[in-house]
């Protein structure tokens, strides 16, 4: 059970490699601690999920093995330039490094070790506990849907599902996090609800460390350390219900990403460098 835990943990963590580099394609950076891997994570998979209507117009039920296609060759191509540049040791350090080439003081951390416990708690507790009803609803049940079509499409369950549900309870949400899932199922070669669960601790991370770059931005870094050790102690972000699928966490991480780098000095001007060489 616990083996058959982490190949879907590595796995989510594989497709966040994927959204991530081809998030630092797009925006032309190199990856150079977390932060600029975070960014690059957020950017990668907002990015897939908008296209995922356009290419189900295109490719129908091809849509989603394109995509995943389209993002493991991104990822090669993460690999293949990192190994030219610099060489792949340089990538493994790049995506463990917390702070770049900061000197950290020991307060500094204490408070760093303390957030690494929380993400490892809720890891663990997630690996474990069961959805609770938004993560059942809002998001595996689309992931379901979403697997079985191949493609965004407006029927909620396949034909074989359960006449009982109670379809009219759907809240509409944007699709990254069901891709996300039926992404993370096609890798693991079909649909269980107990392999999605991996999917919702990297947001938690990336939601801790988009608060910490934004933090950062406003003040020093310890206060900016303790204060997403205090976001990541509220029990509705790291309690029972986000741990279950929570809706609204993974939509945090994303809002908290956009914040970060609006507070980021020369991000914009860099962006837009990227996009209009």
């Amino acid at each position: 059970m616990i083996a058959a835990r982490l190949v879907d943990l590595g796995a989510a963590l594989l497709l966040a490699f994927a959204f991530a580099s081809a998030g630092a394609l797009l925006l032309g950076e190199t990856p150079r601690d977390l932060r600029s891997w975070n960014r690059h994570f957020i950017v990668g998979a907002t990015l897939a999920a908008a296209l995922l209507f356009p290419l189900s117009l295109l490719f129908g039920a091809w849509t989603l093995r394109i995509v995943l296609a389209g993002l493991l060759a991104g990822s090669a191509v993460q690999v293949i330039q990192a190994i030219r540049r610099r060489g792949l040791s340089s990538l493994l350090l790049s995506i463990v490094r917390p702070f770049g080439t900061e000197r950290l003081s020991l307060v500094s951390w204490l408070l760093l070790a303390a957030l690494a416990l929380c993400a490892l708690d809720f890891t663990a507790v997630s690996l474990r506990e069961t959805y609770a009803w938004d993560g059942f609803d809002i998001w595996a049940s689309k992931a379901m849907v979403l697997l079985h079509h191949g493609r965004l499409t407006p029927e909620l369950w396949p034909p074989s599902a359960s006449p009982h549900f109670n379809v009219t309870r759907v809240v509409n949400y944007p699709p990254l996090v069901p891709l996300y899932e039926a992404l993370l199922a096609t890798l693991r070669g079909g649909f269980d609800w107990n392999t999605l669960k991996p999917v919702f601790p990297i947001f938690f991370v990336s939601l801790l460390i988009s608060l910490y770059q934004a933090g950062r931005a406003l003040g020093g870094r310890v206060p900016a350390l303790a204060g997403v050790l205090l976001v990541a102690l509220l029990p509705l972000v790291a309690g029972r219900t986000s741990i279950g699928g929570y809706a609204d966490m993974p939509l945090a991480a994303v809002l908290a990403a956009v914040l970060a780098c609006v507070l980021e000095p020369g991000w914009w001007e860099r962006g837009l460098r990227a996009a209009f060489p």
